[in-house]
């Protein structure tokens, strides 16, 4: 199926130490197997991280330091950190290693502080929209049932953080998912 042309991104796969189900030496082990098929692929990874970011960013960076140079699609753009939920320091590391964040309902929470700080520091580039359906669902709609018709409501909300349109927002994070999408 990675072959396949309608496949254009190899995920979610990444790292989850909150739930203790997996030993972390095995997750970091089938991590980087995973991430050899992406670069064998030249597709991108849609990173999952929780309470592991150290780890991922290492194991991140030592491959794309030994991504070939054929694959400088991937050394330019090589993943998203899904529904990222890090500190300031996470997401520019993750952006310097050419890694774009998605961004979930949660920036529409009041008390979303952090992320939102994050996202006024780091600029549009390297911003995606995501729904992470059915959980953090934007507000007005908090407590429902997440779904991707609610993509609206994150659009808006990350719109008045960056202190830019709606439609601009939109235009933004479109153009940034085609970038790494290749669409």
């Amino acid at each position: 199926m990675i072959d396949h042309t309608s496949v254009c991104a190899i995920g979610e796969i990444g790292l989850d130490y909150y739930r203790d189900h997996t030993p972390p030496a095995l997750q970091q082990q089938v991590l980087i197997e995973q991430l050899s098929m992406a670069a064998k692929a030249d597709k991108p990874v849609i990173l999952h991280c929780r309470d592991a970011f150290e780890d991922l960013i290492r194991i991140l960076t030592d491959w794309i330091a030994i991504l070939p140079d054929s694959s400088s699609r991937l050394k330019k753009i090589p993943g998203v950190l899904h529904s990222f939920d890090g500190q300031l320091d996470q997401a520019q590391a993750a952006i310097q290693s050419g890694f774009m964040l998605g961004i979930n309902g949660s920036i529409s929470f009041k008390n979303a502080e952090i992320i939102k700080h994050i996202v006024r520091s780091v600029g549009s580039d390297f911003l995606l929209l995501e729904t992470d359906a059915p959980y953090l669902t934007p507000a007005p709609h908090r407590g429902e049932r997440n779904e991707p018709a609610f993509i609206r409501h994150t659009n808006d909300a990350l719109a008045a953080v960056l202190g830019i349109s709606s439609g601009q927002c939109a235009k933004v994070t479109y153009n940034n998912a085609c970038k790494i999408f290749m669409w």
